[in-house]
């Protein structure tokens, strides 16, 4: 639930409805469909692989911490 108010995701999935809308609406006509699939492809690959590099930082991070901890308990005794 988190995502949903997350302000990258709300720009990712506009991005993503950017291309698309302008064609529905007329302003790209002279655009090959597939172009703007995969335009709006590419905004939403971006957006997964951003927050997996976050998520993946965060777990390195966490496992950084829990191995100091261990370290210092052994150190103690």
């Amino acid at each position: 639930m988190e995502k949903l108010k997350s302000r990258k995701f709300w720009i990712a999935l506009l991005g993503a409805l950017a291309p698309l809308a302008g064609d529905a609406l007329g302003n790209l006509s002279g655009v090959d469909p597939t172009t703007l699939i995969i335009s709006a492809s590419g905004v939403i690959i971006s957006y997964i692989f951003g927050q997996s590099y976050v998520d993946r930082a965060g777990m390195m991070t966490k496992q950084a911490h829990d191995l100091i901890e261990a370290l210092k308990d052994q150190a103690r005794g």
